[in-house]
């Protein structure tokens, strides 16, 4: 199975009326997200809210009154409607779903033989209305994955596109305190050159951390 979280996702709402969405996966502009998550037994629901708890401070919680579903956001001991929250996080939560997803398929399978590809995972923009402390804890989000897929001998490749400085420095900042191998990741940059041919450049970090092959006042103000 592949993933996919597109640059645009769905604008939340206060209420959700109950639908017959399929639930077995998160759609590509995360419509589903409020389905998805009524489908999950409670188990799995907390352990989504702690996942996110873990990387972005705050927890997210189901409610139901009737046909209608709330998705709520716990923060500071108290539940607030994720449509209170900040565009951010409505934003955020589909590309962590899916990353949740990836986890629990990676843990619920450690005793089966190791496979080569276990499926892809394509994120397109992550960033979006986030606040830069936040999109530096995508980056950890994200290496989270990569040390899961580690310890179980699984790999997920997971392709990201983002135009976040916040991120890519936090990346590096991982591969410096080792929690990710500096051969875990690469940065492709696509420049256009004179000629009108785009063609293709790879950054790699060095054991400090630091960018190699990074060009010069890439993602600057």
């Amino acid at each position: 199975m592949m993933g996919y979280v597109g640059p645009f996702r769905t604008a939340p709402m206060r209420y959700y009326r109950k639908q017959d969405l399929a639930v077995d996966r998160i759609s590509r502009d995360g419509e589903n997200l409020a389905m998805f998550l009524r489908s999950l037994d409670p188990s799995d629901r907390e352990d989504f809210s702690n996942w996110v708890r873990s990387y972005f401070g705050f927890g997210v919680r189901v409610e139901q009154e009737g046909a209608h579903v709330s998705l709520m956001v716990e923060t500071m001991n108290k539940p607030f409607h994720l449509i209170d929250m900040g565009f951010g996080m409505s934003q955020v939560l589909p590309i962590v779903a899916q990353c949740w997803l990836a986890m629990r398929a990676l843990s619920r399978k450690r005793e089966q033989p190791p496979l080569a590809v276990a499926s892809l995972l394509a994120i397109e923009q992550p960033e979006l209305h986030l606040h830069p402390m936040h999109q530096a804890n995508l980056a950890d989000m994200l290496a989270g994955v990569v040390a899961a897929e580690r310890d179980s001998q699984r790999w997920i490749p997971l392709i990201v596109e983002t135009h976040s400085n916040a991120l890519i420095n936090r990346l590096g900042e991982l591969v410096g305190a080792k929690k990710v191998l500096k051969d875990e990741v690469s940065v492709l940059l696509f420049e256009k050159g004179e000629d009108g041919i785009t063609r293709v450049r790879e950054a790699t970090f060095d054991d400090d951390g630091v960018l190699k092959n990074w060009p010069v006042g890439f993602l600057s103000a």
